[in-house]
């Protein structure tokens, strides 16, 4: 019995020295793993893009309305009262200036009109009989006053002779009068029948018809509105802390939601000297063609106003960009140096358009990472073909 116990114990300890030693060949070749994989080196598939050169605008961004020029935005009424028995035009369609756009009932007007040209011919009559009594009376003003030289006929027959004359004289001086009052009437009434036909005062766009045939009109109705919107102003306000100068004759950019791949080219033509209280804005004018009256009255738009253009400027996509983890507010890139991307601490400048401007940190031949390279460490490989950089490439900047 105490053979067969010993045999036991010792099979007892064979089998746990056994399971021992096998535990620890299964660390040690879990250890090996760990390290061969800590010396493995990732290596990532990220886009990459050349640094680049252009001219750069600096723009100043704001909101805007469209406006006609002044005197080319009309309501057209009438000078004098009275019933349309004609409107020929229509909103839309386009009229020439003096174009006759609506008539009035003209029959009142046209009888005054006649009875101003019969008054008119009554007094010219009126001058002519005095004329002819004027010379009538000088002749026999003569013919006594060589009478009475003879002794023949007496100074009161003389007295009464240039009495005449003079009698005359005066009525041919009203006759004229008549004749001038008559003329002026006879204008003033054909002045009032040609009221009666309302005409355009400008080449444009018939924008609302406000009466119809039928409708009374006078001087406080407009019958219609034209507008000539080939050439349009757009108002804005610039807030008066921003730091960008601008000055008259600086070249803007103008757009429309609407039309959001069109661009209309204006120039600033007049800066507010004074600065609204409410606001704290200052109100700007861009005068900008419009071939087309694409632009409407009334139409919101944002203006792009060129301040200054940066020549030559080193441009990279915003992606590109990312937090400095050693200093959260400033920016650094990724430039691909063989195939390692390197930390590279920049200076930043204009942005526009998903592009920015590198002030200082980028050499114009640099090549880096286009984006997804936020959080990666310093030395990364990284792996790009020929196809990567040409898709991410900078695209060219202009003024406007």
């Amino acid at each position: 019995m105490p053979s067969s116990k010993l045999i036991n114990s010792s099979l007892l300890l064979f089998l746990a020295m056994t399971a021992i030693a096998g535990c620890q060949k299964k660390d040690a070749a879990s250890e090996d793993t760990s390290a061969n994989s800590t010396e493995t080196v990732a290596t990532v598939h990220l886009p990459v893009t050349h640094v680049v050169k252009e001219n750069l605008a600096n723009l100043v961004n704001v909101s805007g309305v469209v406006a006609a020029l002044p005197d080319h935005s009309i309501k057209v009424s009438t000078a004098v009262a009275g019933k349309l028995v004609s409107v020929p035009v229509v909103a839309g369609q386009k009229v020439r200036k003096n174009q006759v756009i609506a008539r009035l009932d003209n029959r009142t007007l046209t009888d005054a009109y006649k009875q101003t040209l019969a008054a008119l011919n009554t007094s010219k009559a009126g001058l002519d009989q005095a004329h002819t009594n004027l010379q009538l009376a000088k002749s026999t003003a003569e013919r006594t006053k060589r009478l009475f030289e003879l002794n023949i006929a007496a100074q009161k027959d003389l007295v009464l002779a240039e009495s005449q004359v003079q009698t005359a004289t005066a009525q041919v001086a009203a006759a004229k009068s008549q004749v001038d009052q008559a003329k002026s009437a006879r204008g003033a009434a054909f002045t009032q029948l040609g009221f009666t036909e309302v005409k355009s005062p400008l080449t444009g766009i018939v924008a609302q018809r406000f009466l119809n045939v039928g409708d009374t009109a006078d001087s406080a109705t407009p019958i219609v509105q034209i507008v000539d919107l080939d050439t349009v102003i757009v108002t804005a306000y610039i807030p008066v802390v921003l730091p960008a100068r601008i000055l008259p004759g600086y070249t803007a950019a103008v757009k429309s939601a609407s039309m959001p791949n069109q661009k209309f080219h204006g120039t600033v033509t007049s800066i507010s000297p004074v600065v609204d209280q409410q606001t704290s804005n200052i109100l700007v004018q861009i005068r900008c063609s419009n071939p087309g009256n694409e632009l409407k009255e009334g139409m919101p738009v944002t203006v792009a106003i060129t301040t200054g253009v940066h020549n030559d400027a080193l441009v990279v996509p915003s992606t590109a960009l990312v937090a400095d983890p050693e200093a959260p507010d400033s920016r650094m890139v990724y430039v691909v140096q063989g195939n390692e991307m390197k930390r590279a601490k920049v200076k930043t400048g204009i942005e526009r358009d998903g592009m920015i401007e590198i002030v200082s940190g980028l050499s114009s031949n640099a090549v880096v990472v286009a984006k997804g390279a936020y959080g990666l460490p310093d030395g990364t490989r990284i792996e790009a073909d020929s196809d990567q950089v040409h898709k991410t490439s900078a695209v060219p900047i202009s003024g406007n």
